[in-house]
């Protein structure tokens, strides 16, 4: 999430991050302000999750302004390390992000650039 809040800080308004809250006890809008991030929370997310076929977190797409979904996590083959193997969950999607975040930036840079 800290990759997404300063795509969302690069990017201004010509981006939107919307936060999907699915499964989770903790309060969304206090671990938002905790960490400063400021998307877009969508609380009670499990029908977005069901529609764009989010199985695992996290779920990440990115959708132009006419509603094509131009770029999806679950598309990107990562060839993990032995080291991450005895990872969780959540230290391996941290080692995962530099590499996702830079493949986001350049998609959003593409769709931005046809816009123009």
């Amino acid at each position: 999430m800290p990759h997404l809040q300063s795509m969302q800080i690069e990017y201004g308004d010509r981006l939107r991050i919307y936060a999907l809250h699915i499964r989770d006890d903790e309060d969304p809008r206090a671990f938002m302000a905790r960490y400063d991030y400021d998307f877009i929370l969508l609380p009670d997310a499990d029908p977005v999750m069901a529609a764009y076929g989010v199985s695992s977190t996290p779920g990440l797409f990115i959708v132009d302004g006419r509603g094509y979904i131009r770029f999806n996590l679950y598309n990107i083959i990562f060839d993990d390390s032995k080291e991450s193997e005895d990872l969780g969950h959540r230290q391996r999607a941290g080692h995962r992000a530099p590499f996702w975040s830079a493949l986001i930036r350049q998609k959003i840079d593409t769709i931005l650039d046809e816009t123009k």
